[in-house]
């Protein structure tokens, strides 16, 4: 594990903490300044935005950074046609589920939501797909102080006006919804100013095939990856739908609690990916390995942790009326950690290109958590969601874990075997820590 790259890490990994914590707080402040009952439906809100970010932009940022480092276009270029496909197709989103309104509102939030709520929600999908795109840019430039600096912001922002706002106003679902609209708005600025830097004035011509490329490229991506994101929220519409907005509050706080263990791999994610398509499958299965090994260790810790202080934490930052969240965050707690290893595997068989066994494994896993949902929410509530998902999860690494026993070259199976050196990206990651606290 080379210094840069630990180095990388660390920057990645105390920002999205930083973000985590900043999101913990905003979660706390639109609990309490909403309610259980507003609060699921605001929950609901962002589920659509989410999948509308994940099944209507068709990964074109991973195709964007595929395409920077095979060199073939420069970042102006590409910058410029991603931004534009996606202004276009988020307006076609925006229109589309405008018009669904009625059937939103009587099937899944299930209660009446002003059309202004309804639509500043709306508003969101062009700047998230746009911030998306802009962070993975960010991040193929080199930028990652930048990279990070879009992670904390957001809900550092939101915060700080929904605090001070308050003082004046009552707050009510619409202005959190115009608030995050407002700070989501300056970040994609923000960014996009930072990726201009980069820009040369002769990129600035058109690139014929670029778009045909963007799209191609990208939508084998979309392909591969897009059952994982079923595996991971549609339960949250599972439970929307067999039971009531106040109970979705409940079982999203408790995954919300849970993924906060996740700032390891995700952090890992963002760099494993560029690194394994640049290396010798040899190297790539060491990298790999050893990061996983790594991974594993912290991860198992901060569950740990989380196990000790999920109780106090929800009493004295939330209040009594959601200690409920308690019991579907230890059931999740242990498949929690088998989807945060799974994920580091998944991307290093995306580096590698081997799209298909990504993509037969996560149907499966959707399928068998969509299965289980059925039959456990009726009958345990948010606890039998949150079970489902805990045994998928687990199920999800013992393939990816198979498969990638099977992918390494005969001269490196030690690689399955604990190293001595296993140990040196926790302990760079210390010395930084220690470093940084001074």
């Amino acid at each position: 594990m080379n210094p840069s790259f630990s180095g990388q890490i660390f920057t990645i990994f105390t920002s999205d903490l930083a973000g985590t914590g900043f999101s913990f707080l905003l979660s706390i402040a639109v609990a309490r300044l909403l309610g259980p009952g507003d609060l699921g439906l605001l929950v609901l809100l962002w589920a659509v935005i989410q999948w509308v970010d994940k099944l209507g932009r068709w990964r074109w940022d991973d195709a964007a950074v595929y395409l920077l480092g095979k060199k073939e276009y420069g970042p102006a270029r590409i910058s410029r046609y991603v931004a534009g496909l996606s202004l276009v197709v988020s307006f076609i989103w925006v229109m589309a589920l405008g018009a669904g309104y009625p059937v939103l509102e009587r099937y899944l939030f299930k209660r009446e939501v002003a059309r202004l709520w309804y639509f500043l929600a709306l508003a969101h999908i062009p700047m998230i797909f746009l911030l998306t795109n802009q962070r993975k840019f960010l991040l193929a430039l080199d930028e990652v102080r930048a990279y990070g600096r879009t992670l904390w912001f957001i809900p550092l922002g939101q915060v700080i006006v929904l605090l001070s706002a308050s003082t004046m106003v009552e707050i009510n679902l619409g202005w959190v919804l115009a608030v995050s609209f407002l700070v989501h708005l300056w970040i994609v600025l923000w960014s996009s100013a930072r990726n201009a830097g980069h820009i040369k004035e002769a990129e600035m011509t058109p690139a014929p095939g670029l778009l045909g490329r963007l799209i191609k490229e990208g939508f084998r991506y979309f392909v591969a990856t897009t059952p994982a994101f079923l595996q991971l929220r549609l339960d949250i519409f599972m439970v929307g739908y067999f039971l009531s907005t106040r109970e979705v509050a409940f079982y999203s706080l408790a995954v919300t609690a849970g993924e906060m263990i996740w700032k390891l791999p995700n952090s890992v994610n963002a760099l494993l990916f560029p690194k394994v398509s640049r290396l010798e499958i040899k190297e790539a299965f060491e990298l790999t390995a050893k990061t996983f090994r790594c991974t594993a260790v912290i991860m198992i810790a901060m569950a740990a942790c989380g196990a000790v202080a999920i109780r106090p934490v929800t009493r004295v930052f939330y209040g009594s009326n959601f200690m409920e969240l308690v019991t579907p965050f230890f059931i999740l707690l242990p498949g929690t950690v088998c989807l945060g290893l799974s994920r580091v595997l998944m991307n290093h068989f995306l580096g590698l290109n081997r799209l298909s066994g990504v993509f037969w494994i996560q149907l499966t896993a959707a399928f068998a958590n969509i299965t289980a949902d059925l039959f456990f929410i009726p009958v345990w509530g948010m606890e039998g969601a949150a079970l489902a998902s805990a045994l998928t999860y687990a199920g999800t690494l013992a393939a990816f874990l198979v498969s990638f026993k099977r992918g390494i070259p005969a001269q490196a199976r030690v690689l399955l075997l604990p190293a001595c050196q296993d140990f040196d990206l926790c302990r760079q990651l210390i010395l930084r820590a220690k470093y940084f606290l001074r």
